[in-house]
Formats: C-alpha cells, structure tokens, sequence
C-alpha cells in the first residue's frame, strides 16, 4: 500500500508522504544541518495511533525514527527512507500535586512540564533549554540545573507507557518489566516508542535567583578560577556554569561588551536563595565582574533564558567531553581554544558533574559514569552553509583542547555507532542493553539513536 499524496488517514492522523503540501515543512528538524527525507510521516494524537504506525512500519518494513521535540543534534527525530512516529501534538502533562507526580505525554517540551508544575511549586529536573523534548532529554539521561540536587531526570521517572517494536502496548516500572524500565533510563531511544512518561516531582519555589555574572574575555582565567572552586564547593541547591558566549545587548552589560565575545559564570540557586545570595557576594569579592545580572526570577523565565541562542532551523554541530581533573593547565588550553566563536549564537558550556548526580547505586540504571567530573560542551549554532567547515572545525578544536577525555554524556553529541557506544556504556552495562534490545526488538526496528545493535537473527526482515 502507497502512502497516497495528500495524506493517508489513521483515524483522525494524517499519513504525510512525499508529495503532500506540508512535507516540506513536516520532514525538517531542530537542527538545520540534518537533511533527511523519510518515506513518511505519522502525525500521532494518541497512544492507539502510535501502536497503528508501528504496525504499518513492520507491513511496510520501513525502520522508524521517533520525534518528541525534534531537538536532537543528532537528528534522531527523522531518517531517510523510513517512517517518522511524530509525538509534537502529544504534550498534555498532568499533574497529580499530593502525591508528587506528574504523567507527561511523549511529545511534550520541557516549557510544558515547567508550565504545569509550577503552578504547584514543584519541578522535575529538566534541560536547560525550554524547546528540548521531554522524551529524547529523559530517554538519554537528562541533565539540568536541579541536577545537583535532585539527580538526572531519568532518575526521577518512576514508570512508562511504551509501544514496542511488534506494537504491543506495555507499562513499564520497577515492578513491571523492570529490565525495560531500567533501560529506558538512560538507554535512548532503542526499546520502542514512549508514549507517556510518569515522574515524581521535587519542590522547586516559583521564584528563584538566576543570571549571569560577566567578565571580559581577557579576564577568562580570572573567571574560570572563580568558577572552579565554586562549582565544587557550593550547596546542592546551587548550580554554578562557566560559559563562553557572545555578551547580551541588556542595561546591566557594559556597552563595549555587549554583542561581543565575553565569558560569564551562571548562577542559579532555589530553596535556599539567601544563602544563594551570600555565595553570590563572596563570589563578587573575589573577582568583581564587569557586569552582574543575577537577580530573582521566575523559575519558568530562567529556564528559557538559553532559548535565545538555540533558534530552530540554525545549523547545530555539538561536542562533548568528559574529564575527571580539570587543573589549571588543562583550563589554559581550553580557554585558549575558544576564541573567537564561529559565529554569533555558538558558545561554550563547562559544567561540573557531582552531588545527586552520582547518588545513584552505579547499576541502578543504564545510565553511565556516575562519578564526579567536568563536562566540556561547545555548540556550534551558525546558519550560512558556507561557514560549515570553519564552525564543526571549532567545535572539534574545543573538545580536542581537553585531553585525555572520553564522551560524558550522549544527548550533548552528534550520532555515535557500534564500537564508540558499547564503549561509552561499558561492557558490562552495554551486555545488558544488548540483552533488554534482543527481547523487544530484535530486528532493530529502532535503530535511528544511540544504537544499541542487537545479535543477528531477528524476526522480520526491515529496511532503512
């Protein structure tokens, strides 16, 4: 059965093909570098319409690519030749306030999950930019600002709906096929299409004290020593960044900074926001900055505040390293890969990995590396497809500076196969994966992500 040209029915969900008026349109991703042509699209209003497109794939033999927010650098959310399961008009979140949970649907944003706990005071811990979908950040770990005190996000999902590779419909916990739960928590995108997500939430108040304190770059490794030794030593509910970026044109930032290259250290602290203050005042002693921005804020409106520099449809090439010392050597040659940017929205993001973050018993999930360590993330964002050499170049030369490393994090880098994602799972957890792939997909149907490849021998034989 052909896909028709103006939109085959699935109940009430349009079938996009090729020749539909809105393929264009429909087939484009986050990320402007991605260029891929899928045989077809399923737009998905529910959870009966999800199991109908995986069905029709396994008909069809079509390999399926699954799009919640689309933002994946990698381009994980379309492929060529296959059949795209798009989640974008699945993004209800309920929120159950006296017990803590919330059930959020596939398609769903981190603007949405933010939106709908807030009205209770309550959060999970979610990505640092509000576009990113909930599923791919959840699926491959999840990390943001609450991390350090609340842990990744997949360590706060406490069940799922899934509909796997032959179309089945199966609910996931750690008392309901807790294999499959385990996997899903930090395993990406392997096992099956997730259609719902439900979360314990943490009290997170609605006002918070977040912004940016900004130096000059050439007072760069002023402000990263300052970061450094705050990073390590500031309360759980704190979450201190160094960043690389180009200045915002605010009131606060001097005029010969602003729209210019400049580094900063972000601050962000809740619950306890006077003691916030007072690291914020130590800091500022130590090393004054040129401009200070942090302030109270909505906890919404501060997670929105990268937002600006992650437009959709901008070219994206992003690196990611991993270090377990970060000494002042290490920082010079970091530091002096940086600059200058490619290009107006890239920057460069040093974060610390610690405290709630590896809390977790290591094997309690498939999630890796649950150990203290510096992570080194640059972002090329550039739209001028001329200038795609000089930006993936620098990214590449930011990453290369920190040495020796390894891959901290999937979600923070572009597609990563065979040997490099045994490797960044270990052998022993990536044994496990491959055992938990085998028994719901063995055919790897899924296989647009992370892959996690199952042994040769499955039972129908799919297409790219």
């Amino acid at each position: 059965m052909a896909v028709r040209d103006s939109g085959e029915s699935l109940g009430e969900t349009s079938i996009v093909g090729p020749q539909h008026l809105d393929y264009e349109v429909q087939r484009r991703v986050f990320n402007g570098l991605i260029d891929r042509h899928p045989a077809a699209i399923v737009k998905c209003k529910s959870h009966s319409d999800v199991i109908s497109a995986v069905r029709i794939a396994r008909e069809r033999k079509w390999k399926i690519a699954v799009r919640g927010g689309g933002h994946s650098v990698a381009g994980f959310g379309t492929c060529d030749d296959g059949l795209v399961i798009d989640l974008s008009l699945m993004r209800r979140v309920r929120v159950d306030a006296e017990n803590r949970i919330a059930t959020v649907e596939g398609g769903a944003l981190w603007s949405d999950v933010d939106k709908a706990t807030q009205k209770f005071g309550l959060a999970v811990p979610g990505g640092e930019i509000s576009t990113t979908g909930v599923g791919g950040l959840t699926l491959g770990g999840g990390h943001g600002r609450l991390s350090r005190a609340y842990g990744l996000t997949a360590d706060s999902l406490l069940a799922a709906n899934v509909v796997t590779a032959d179309g089945t419909s199966v609910e996931t916990s750690s008392n309901l096929e807790p294999e499959l739960w385990w996997a899903l928590r930090g395993g990406g995108g392997n096992f099956g299409v997730v259609t719902s997500f439900t979360f314990a939430l943490h009290r997170v108040p609605k006002y918070v004290l977040g912004g940016l304190l900004i130096f000059g770059p050439e007072r760069a490794l002023e402000a990263m020593n300052l970061y450094l030794w705050w990073a390590k030593n500031a309360p759980r509910t704190m979450s201190l960044e160094f960043i690389a970026f180009t200045a915002p044109d605010l009131p606060e930032v001097p005029k010969r900074l602003r729209g210019r290259p400049a580094v900063a250290v972000t601050v962000f602290a809740f619950k306890d926001i006077d003691g916030g203050r007072n690291v914020l005042e130590y800091m500022c002693m130590t090393a004054p900055p040129d401009a200070n921005t942090v302030d109270t804020t909505l906890y919404v409106d501060y997670q929105r505040s990268l937002d600006r520099n992650h437009p959709p449809g901008m070219r994206n090439y992003w690196t990611a390293v991993g270090q377990s010392e970060l000494n002042i050597t290490s920082a010079r040659m970091f530091l002096d890969s940086i600059f200058p940017l490619p290009s107006l929205h890239s920057l460069v993001l040093l974060m610390r990995w610690d405290a709630a973050i590896c809390d977790p018993v290591p094997e309690s999930s498939a999630v890796p590396r649950r150990r203290p360590s510096w992570v080194v993330h640059a972002m090329a964002v550039w739209s001028d497809d001329a200038a795609d050499e000089r930006a993936i170049g620098w990214a590449r030369n930011v990453s290369a500076a920190v040495s020796p490393a390894d891959d901290p994090y999937l979600n923070y880098v572009g597609a990563r196969s065979g040997g490099q994602v045994a490797a960044y799972f270990g052998e022993d957890r990536y044994a496990r994966l491959v055992a938990v792939k085998s028994a719901w997909d063995p055919d790897n149907i899924f296989c647009h992500n992370h892959n996690v490849v199952p042994p040769p021998g499955g039972t129908n034989s799919v297409s790219a």
